[in-house]
């Protein structure tokens, strides 16, 4: 019979080199993970600000088609109009908030600018319309949007230009 202090009992584990390796991998790929995120949140941000950009300038496109003050020919070109929208997009209305609470809620700062375009600056400037009227002269629109406004500069700048007839 042979005595258990004799049987050669073998252990099956990692040895320290192989770990250290392991831990050297998942905090790698931890790290690439954690980079992964950053990249994600930003472009997150970014498309949540185009989208409200999108409707800010859909509400500025709406507002220069019916109301008629701002579509009439106005005889004191250039004209200066400014906006202010909110987080989502939405337009704060000054009528409907002070001037003190349009400051705390805006993000988007909108400046509209209207003048004639000269004669000399654009060849052909006849336009006519699909009613068969003809205009000599045109408008150029400039929409420009700066955001975020609670950063003692705006980071961001989108600038839309457009020439049309009136």
């Amino acid at each position: 019979m042979i005595k258990p202090s004799h049987i050669a009992f073998r252990i099956n584990a990692f040895s320290l080199a192989e770990i250290v390796i392991a831990l050297g991998i998942i905090a790698f790929c931890l790290s690439a993970m954690t980079g992964l995120f950053s990249v994600g949140q930003m472009a997150s941000r970014d498309a949540s600000a185009d989208t409200s950009l999108a409707a800010a300038a859909s509400h500025i496109i709406s507002k220069f088609k019916t109301e008629s003050d701002l579509t009439a020919p106005a005889t004191a070109l250039p004209a200066h109009y400014t906006f202010y929208f909110g987080h989502e997009g939405e337009f704060l209305d000054p009528q409907e908030f002070s001037k003190k609470e349009i400051e705390a809620k805006a993000r988007y700062l909108c400046t509209v600018t209207d003048e004639e375009v000269k004669e000399s600056t654009i060849p052909y400037t006849t336009a006519t319309l699909p009613d068969g009227t003809s205009h000599s002269t045109l408008r150029q629109i400039t929409i420009e949007f700066k955001w975020p406004l609670t950063a003692a500069q705006p980071l961001r700048t989108f600038h839309a230009m457009r020439s049309v007839p009136y």
